[in-house]
């Protein structure tokens, strides 16, 4: 949606973001420009869950920094 080009991950960026999951390579990008951070305590993302509006909003706004 945003035309940025996101690399093949390389390794798995959360314990519960698998390399065979749909999103991997997006999730991993995320976490490497500091759009994302995951659960620090436990290393996981929920990558299946719905994010609120908070997570959301931080997105788009790192995101649009980095267009």
């Amino acid at each position: 949606m945003l035309n940025i080009d996101v690399p093949v991950a390389d390794a798995a960026p959360f314990l519960d973001v698998p390399l065979s999951h749909a999103y991997v390579n997006e999730i991993a990008y995320a976490l490497s420009v500091g759009m994302v951070s995951g659960d620090q305590e436990t290393g996981t993302f929920r990558p299946d869950d719905v994010p609120n509006r908070a997570e959301v909003a931080k997105i788009i706004v790192l995101a649009k920094q980095l267009l």
